[in-house]
């Protein structure tokens, strides 16, 4: 999980860890990369609007130049859900989009929908 906000990581980091899933949190784009190298997440969540490496920054460098560190499942969390942004989101091949603000249920049902490769 990619965000820059401390209680959102905090509440998602907790959240995961109760429901069995295992996780790992970053503050920012380049530590997100850097915490791929170490741990392959079934599903990664970054946030869109961070300072510094932003997450639309995260999901090109996935996409172009290490694909090897990209997870099976992209969410990326975000209050920008406008068409423009969801486009850009589909050509940087993002499988949902949780909007902010969002519930524990919403993340909780899309953690759980399985693999559509």
């Amino acid at each position: 999980m990619i965000d820059d906000n401390d209680d959102l990581r905090e509440i998602i980091r907790t959240f995961c860890e109760v429901s069995g899933y295992p996780v790992r949190v970053a503050a920012d784009g380049s530590a997100g990369l850097a915490e791929l190298e170490r741990f392959h997440p079934e599903v990664l969540l970054v946030d869109l609007l961070m300072p510094g490496v932003d997450g639309f920054s995260v999901l090109e460098t996935l996409r172009t130049e290490r694909p090897d560190l990209r997870p099976p499942r992209v969410i990326a969390i975000s209050a920008l859900t406008d068409r423009v942004t969801v486009a850009r989101l589909k050509s940087l091949e993002v499988d949902a989009v949780l909007p902010k603000p969002f519930s524990l249920g919403e993340l909780r049902m899309l953690l759980s929908e399985p693999e559509t490769s």
